[in-house]
């Protein structure tokens, strides 16, 4: 799993107004009661979203829907509250009405339209439509690029969503060469957002690694990490150390790679906290060394730790579950307990025919 991250996600308002409101104004529309837009868009319940998202969907020609707003604006609530609850099938039927709407009301050419490109992109990534995603970024980059109020320090991250999607359609080659062109955009104006600069090393260490350019990927995250120490950037810095410990797994270079697991491990215990999937995906990293050393026990245990962390967090529905299962199952085998590992295998195979569908090569 390569640390990869540049992604801008740029959601609407959160409808606080929705709260207070207490009339259509004056609109002809039967609408949901207002317990219902509290409970969607205050408490989170992600019933009344869909009664709320319903009723919208019937309603998308009304400017002043309620309380003055728009139907496109509690659309938009709508998907944020959508991907906050890793509901990411919702998120992207929602997202293809506002991507619509807003070109419709607002040209190609918007900078909202771009947004929002962006936005479905990156819910057709998370899903693994790696191709439909790869045809918004680039229309969102286009656009992007044609309008005159969104600079070029705003566009450029486009160069990095797109290197994201060309990676994981295994286009390694195409993939470096955005994350070339966005490193010298970046290091134009490292004065301006060292962090930027952070990302686009940390994301190019992650090309060089997927082409098994070890000395290349050596360089960037040399560079990255002692960037991230004379700009107080912890985040980025341990997303580097975990393409670290993954070059030195590469390697075979074990023992370095535990010692840099282990560190990685409780940085993002330590900064993010042990709810959070960064620290989840250490936990998987460093599983995997393990796994490597023949310490099958310990990296179960890591992967088990793992896997109760991302269900509580993602669901068992979801791609970090699913990633989860497949390790365990392989672990358990690895442990000569097959039983075991055949329970995990089932259910690996199950989630992912439920996720891919069951004529993708990954469930075979």
């Amino acid at each position: 799993m390569l640390r990869i991250r540049a992604t801008i996600r740029i959601i609407g308002p959160i409808l606080f107004f929705l709260a207070n409101a207490s009339s259509l104004s004056g609109q002809a529309v039967d609408s949901p009661s207002k317990r219902v837009y509290r409970q969607c868009f205050r408490n989170h319940d992600f019933q009344s979203c869909v009664e709320v998202e319903n009723f919208v969907s019937q309603n998308l020609e009304f400017d002043d829907l309620w309380n003055g707003e728009s139907s496109l604006e509690i659309l938009k609530g709508l998907a944020h509250e959508y991907w906050d609850a890793n509901m990411i099938d919702k998120c992207v039927v929602v997202e293809e009405v506002i991507v619509r709407e807003v070109r419709e009301r607002q040209g190609e050419n918007s900078k909202s339209h771009v947004i929002w490109l962006g936005n479905l992109a990156e819910c057709r990534m998370t899903i693994g439509d790696f191709e439909t995603a790869l045809e918004l970024e680039l229309a969102a980059f286009e656009n992007c690029m044609q309008i005159s109020t969104i600079d070029s320090s705003w566009c450029d991250h486009g160069l990095s969503r797109i290197s994201n999607v060309l990676q994981a359609l295994g286009r390694y080659e195409e993939a470096l060469e955005y994350d070339l062109t966005y490193l010298a955009w970046k290091k134009k104006a490292i004065d301006e957002s060292p962090e930027d600069y952070a990302l686009a090393l940390l994301n190019l260490s992650a090309a060089y690694l997927a082409l098994g350019m070890i000395a290349e990927a050596r360089d960037m995250i040399t560079k990255c990490i002692e960037f991230c120490d004379q700009n107080d950037l912890r985040g980025v810095q341990l997303e580097v150390l975990g393409n670290l410990v993954l070059l030195e797994k590469e390697q075979g270079n074990l023992i370095d790679a535990l010692n840099f697991g282990d560190e990685y491990v409780e940085g993002c215990r330590t900064y993010y906290g042990a709810n959070h999937s960064n620290y989840f995906d250490a936990l998987s990293i460093l599983a995997n060394v393990h796994n490597s050393l023949g310490n099958h026990v310990q990296a179960l245990a890591l992967h088990s730790k793992c896997l109760d962390g991302r269900k509580r967090l993602f669901g068992k529905s979801s791609y970090e579950y699913f990633e989860s299962i497949l390790n365990i199952g392989s672990t358990y085998g690895d442990l000569e307990k097959f039983d075991e590992a055949l329970e995990y295998d089932q259910e690996s195979v199950e989630l992912c025919e439920k996720l891919y569908g069951p004529n993708d090569e990954l469930c075979y």
